[in-house]
């Protein structure tokens, strides 16, 4: 069986990260992931933009907290993490006091008119467009080299990355959890849960009462655009 200090169970971009910077801290750390390799579910499908207003007051907090570190790169990685790209929310007619309490509470946000998100949106219905605003500092984050930078980090610092290691056991015993997976069993005083949608069901080989995490699949919409139009310009 295994040790460290701490065992990180799930390879996403919140299990990766936090494993790293304890290692950075001097923690021994194993990263248990369930699949073949990190970041297979949603770190590595969804639309990954930095939004300094996106969420609610406590999310805004942590999102200002967590702009120096993709600004000031150098330890994760030699590119920049961030690049120009921008964020348009756009409101119909019945949805314009929504965007007002959203803009009440923003930074660095600005109204603009129906007219200028069409110049920079060109596929919106003019007809459905009652309000908009721009948030320009918004920026798309290169999500696998912020995911292998953090893997590199880790490693770098000693810690060790198990993948194709599901979880199918854990218990504490000894003063230690003990984790069982296909790829051996782990030990460690200390366990983080970042199995992401599938918390709940690490949380019950635990005996910890579930939350409601249930995972879902994700779905996308593939849109033709007519001939010689460019998107790659467009905001999110």
């Amino acid at each position: 069986m295994e040790k460290a200090e701490i065992l990180v169970i799930g390879g996403g971009i919140a299990g990766i990260g936090a494993a790293a910077r304890l290692a950075e801290g001097g923690a021994s750390v194993i990263l248990l992931e369930a699949e073949d390799r990190l970041g297979y579910h949603s770190s590595g499908r969804s639309v990954a933009m930095f939004i300094l207003n996106y969420g609610n007051a406590t999310l805004r907090a942590i999102n200002a907290a967590s702009a120096p570190v993709f600004h000031d790169h150098a330890s994760l990685t030699e590119t920049p993490l961030l690049h120009d790209r921008g964020e348009l929310v756009v409101a119909a007619r019945h949805e314009t006091d929504a965007l007002d309490d959203y803009l009440a509470n923003a930074a660095g946000m600005q109204r603009i008119s129906p007219a200028e998100a069409l110049e920079l949106l060109p596929v919106l219905r003019e007809e459905q467009l009652a309000s908009a605003a721009w948030e320009p500092t918004a920026k798309e984050i290169d999500a696998n080299a912020l995911l292998q930078g953090f893997s590199r980090l880790l490693k770098a610092k000693g810690g060790r990355i198990i993948t194709s290691a599901r979880v199918e056991g854990l218990e504490y015993a000894a003063g230690l959890w003990q984790a069982t997976t296909a790829a051996g069993r782990f030990a460690a005083p200390k366990v983080i849960n970042a199995a992401g949608a599938w918390g709940d069901q690490l949380a019950g080989l635990a005996g910890i009462a579930p939350l409601g995490l249930v995972p879902m699949r994700r779905s996308i919409a593939v849109v033709p655009l007519p001939d010689g139009m460019d998107s790659s310009p467009w905001p999110m």
